[in-house]
Order: C-alpha cells, then sequence, then structure tokens
C-alpha cells in the first residue's frame, strides 16, 4: 500500500543553534518513489 500527502507543507522559522532564517518543504511523491519506513521489533 502507498500513501502520500496531497499538497505540498512548508514550514518556516529560525535555526536554533545559527539564528539563520530556516525552510523545510515537503512535496508529494510520485508513484513508485520516496521513503519506506519498516519497524523491526
Amino acid at each position: 500500500m502507498q500513501t502520500t500527502i496531497k499538497h505540498d507543507i512548508t514550514f518556516e522559522g529560525v535555526g536554533l543553534h545559527s539564528g539563520a532564517p530556516a525552510k523545510l518543504v515537503i512535496r508529494p511523491a510520485g508513484v513508485d518513489a520516496g521513503l519506506m519506513f519498516r519497524r523491526v521489533d
């Protein structure tokens, strides 16, 4: 089963140690692309 987000998600803030502006953008993945997380315990 594959799932993804529908729209871009943007986070903006200030770097904890640098004090510089920071920006993170998470975009939807294409078909058969992206990351897989597997629990192994």
